[in-house]
């Protein structure tokens, strides 16, 4: 018997359990759907596990490392590999925390965030840059950003970041 829950259909046969999103659902692309299915990722209301973290990347390798690391931590995952694809999603209302690469083709992590603090959707931010510079710190900062991490940088920290963060939040 199927269970509808806003724009998602769950339905059961004996001891399993399937999950479809009804066509309101935004269209993914291939090498998107692999990732997000990778991931596991459903909008918020429908799971009751921890807090929902976006990390948006161009590059695969980091979102299949941050997402493997942040749900074997407990957390849930909304992987994107744009800026775009992020903004357009469901997942941009409903994230508890935002990691975001700043050199990222078409809008970078920087223009996200004054997207999100624009609409008064600002998530807990941490940033991801390739290396440091001044600029990044600057806009970091001004931003309001957590964290601004220069790669390679320890992941260690980032948990714990992110653990003190929603700690504070009671999450």
């Amino acid at each position: 018997m199927p269970y509808f829950h806003g724009n998602i259909i769950e339905t059961y046969y004996g001891r399993r359990a399937w999950t479809s999103i009804v066509s309101s659902a935004p269209k993914i692309r291939p090498r998107e759907r692999k990732l997000a299915e990778s991931s596991g990722n459903r909008p918020r209301a429908y799971t009751r596990h921890g807090p929902l973290i976006a990390v948006v990347d161009d590059d695969e390798r980091v979102l299949e490392s941050l997402d493997d690391l942040l749900q074997s931590s407990g957390y849930r995952t909304f992987l994107s590999t744009s800026v775009e694809r992020f903004l357009d999603s469901p997942a941009r209302s409903t994230v508890d925390a935002l990691i975001s690469d700043i050199a990222l083709p078409g809008m970078s992590g920087i223009e996200l965030l004054r997207t999100l603090l624009r609409d008064s959707q600002h998530p807990p931010a941490i940033l991801i840059a390739g290396r440091n510079e001044a600029r990044f710190e600057e806009a970091a900062r001004d931003l309001g950003v957590l964290r601004l991490f220069v790669k390679p940088f320890d992941t260690d920290e980032l948990l714990a970041m992110l653990e003190r963060q929603f700690a504070s939040k009671g999450l």
